[in-house]
């Protein structure tokens, strides 16, 4: 299996926060070689899916959870920094009570929503933070995430 005779590739990247190449938990930093069988060095354009993001938010107490990455988005613009966007997707808790027993689970779905960006790095850093900008203590044992991404990489 090599490249496909089509005008574009579909690169799928699916990302745990147990499995990543380097982490830092207590601040929700972790970073992953990425090490495609098949890329090109030629992309004209490269847009960007999360088509799955989900975390399990037992034992935190924040409001908002914002994954962010390294990915370098094309013509945007994030009012906290006042620069480019690196928030790939944000989350809402509907309750935020450290001693509830229910709704540990959020998610979203982007799987329409492109995002376009310029390149695809070799080493991808996903954070995980709050509206602040705060990085997210994810030490605890049942805080766990999942991230499915897909890029359309058209030559």
């Amino acid at each position: 299996m090599g490249l496909c005779e089509c005008d574009k590739d579909i690169i799928r990247l699916c990302l745990d926060s147990e499995s990543n190449t380097r982490s830092n938990d207590e601040t929700g930093v972790f970073e992953y070689d990425i090490r495609l069988p098949v890329k090109r060095n030629n992309y004209k354009k490269l847009v960007l899916y999360i088509d799955n993001f989900a975390i399990n938010t037992k034992g935190l107490t924040k409001e908002v959870y914002r994954l962010h990455s390294n990915f370098t988005e094309y013509n945007s613009f994030n009012s906290y920094v006042g620069g480019s966007n690196t928030v790939l997707c944000s989350v809402v808790s509907n309750a935020i009570a450290s001693g509830r027993t229910t709704d540990f689970a959020l998610s979203y779905q982007g799987s329409t929503a492109p995002i376009q960006i310029t390149n695809i790095p070799d080493m991808l850093k996903i954070e995980v933070r709050d509206i602040d900008n705060n990085g997210i203590d994810m030490t605890n044992i049942s805080n766990v995430w999942i991230l499915n991404l897909r890029i359309e990489a058209f030559y």
